[in-house]
């Protein structure tokens, strides 16, 4: 079940498509595709446009309205094209995911949001929850 309020509310970046959306009595799932063309090697700082494969990284997130989010990302592993670099093969980051895998709020955009009339995070979850 997707629809225009979900897909905007995990639109983390302009990489990212909502494949699905799922919300239930306790928990909202997600299915997260990131579909970028490219990415910057962490040791050496090369960007690589060679896929290697693809893997699937699971996150809880903070709850939102009593409800647990989980999400799953599909992600790419990567070829590192710098011949000199140790690092053969490494997996893409994700400027708004940690390491650890705890979502970062981006706080300033839901602040710009609301300044600008538009839903803002918060009210958002509360009408998918309420839908």
């Amino acid at each position: 079940m997707n629809n225009p309020s979900t897909d905007q509310l995990f639109k983390f970046d302009q990489n990212v498509d909502v494949l699905h959306t799922l919300v239930e009595p306790e928990d909202i799932n997600v299915v997260l595709k990131v579909c970028s063309t490219h990415a910057k090697v962490s040791k050496c700082k090369h960007v690589s446009p060679r896929h290697h494969s693809r893997y699937s990284r699971k996150v809880d997130d903070l709850p939102v309205f009593n409800h647990s989010v989980h999400l799953t990302i599909l992600l790419h592993k990567w070829f590192c094209v710098n011949t000199k670099c140790e690092m053969k093969i490494f997996t893409e980051r994700l400027n708004w995911l940690s390491p650890s895998g705890e979502k970062q709020p981006d706080w300033k955009s839901c602040y710009a949001c609301c300044a600008n009339g538009q839903f803002c995070l918060s009210i958002m979850i509360h009408k998918l929850i309420t839908a």
